[in-house]
């Protein structure tokens, strides 16, 4: 029986032990584990689910599952279940308390639909940058959304940046992280992956630091240390652009945020950047919604980083819009978009 997170990270594991045929995967149980009672048809629970499915599939085991949906029954077939138990009692019992209320069920996209992740959204900006590289982005966002951003100047290690994103944020929150800011966030699910409703990576990678990544920083640091911040600064602010730098109102806005971190923070980072670890393996056990997005002429973290993210990341969705590597400053109103869609809101 698949009941708990634990499970559901361990799934491929216990499917391989010899002697086991198959999986049984308890979607209610499953449900108040992940601390989503009654609610089984939330992204939370089916992302899990979808976990057990793949882990089962590559132990060569079959799974399990009970519902009293049909339409859920569907979907658990559809997910590669080899068999699903009809749960009449639950089917009944969902009728009765339908039709005491006086109501039908909600209809998908309605505001009663539970698919719907309205937890507030904690946003982690990249190297230099801060409050103000969202502005644009929270503007095209939906209003309902409350937005919340966070900072990853004040520590100079991934796990303690992690840690003090937690310290701060709701008890339960959706997590938007891009660059290094999406490299905290893959930290900060797995400090306490109960905590984060869903997750979107923008622009970043699951890899560790190369030896020419090293150099750079390392060169970057011994500069900014000299006094030359600001120059550092200016350059930074034409590679994160890319194209986009021919336009100086982008160019002035990252440089104004940049600025506002500080020498400090900026080395804090580097320090970070240096010592981070490569998540690769450790992706696979994200049970959390995922959405990936790239920017097709994102020459700092490349579309390919950004699949291979995906593709690691169970159930993750993955979409890229025409833009680098600052996408909410060049797309604003597309990266808002594909990002309530991704909720259930509209944009």
């Amino acid at each position: 029986m698949i009941e708990d997170s634990a499970g559901v990270i361990a799934a491929q594991d216990i499917a391989a032990v010899d002697g086991v045929d198959g999986l049984f995967v308890g979607p209610a149980d499953l449900a108040v584990a992940l601390g989503f009672s009654g609610q089984q048809s939330v992204p939370q629970v089916k992302t899990a689910i979808d976990q057990v499915h793949a882990g089962a599939r590559r132990a060569g085991a079959a799974v399990v599952t009970i519902t009293g949906d049909p339409a859920v029954a569907r979907e658990h077939f559809a997910a590669g279940s080899q068999m699903v138990i009809y749960n009449v009692w639950s089917a009944l019992g969902r009728l009765f308390t339908s039709l005491a209320a006086g109501r039908a069920e909600p209809a998908p996209g309605s505001a009663r639909d539970i698919r719907k992740i309205a937890d507030p959204v904690v946003l982690l900006a990249g190297m230099l940058g801060g409050a103000a590289t969202w502005d644009s982005m929270a503007a095209a966002l939906s209003p309902t959304l409350s937005l919340r951003p966070g900072r990853i100047d004040l520590d100079d290690s991934i796990a303690g940046m992690a840690a003090s994103v937690l310290a701060d944020a709701p008890s339960r929150f959706v997590l938007i992280g891009h660059s290094l800011g999406g490299v905290v966030a893959q930290e900060v699910v797995r400090q306490a992956p109960e905590r984060v409703s869903a997750l979107v990576l923008l622009h970043c990678s699951g890899r560790g630091p190369t030896e020419q990544q090293q150099a750079v920083w390392a060169e970057l640091a011994v500069r900014a240390g000299d006094g030359g911040f600001a120059v550092i600064v200016a350059e930074q602010a034409v590679t994160n652009l890319g194209s986009a730098a021919a336009d100086r109102t982008h160019v002035a806005a990252w440089q104004q945020v940049a600025l506002q971190v500080g020498r400090d923070g900026f080395l804090r980072q580097l320090a970070a950047q240096s010592g981070r670890q490569d998540h690769r393996a450790w992706l696979r056990s994200i049970a959390v919604p995922t959405m990936v997005i790239g920017g097709i002429t994102d020459e700092v973290s490349t579309p390919a980083l950004q699949q291979e993210l995906a593709d690691l990341i169970p159930g993750a969705r993955y979409a890229e819009i025409d833009a680098g590597h600052m996408s909410m400053l060049e797309a604003p109103a597309v990266l808002a978009a594909l990002i309530a869609d991704f909720l259930g809101f509209p944009s």
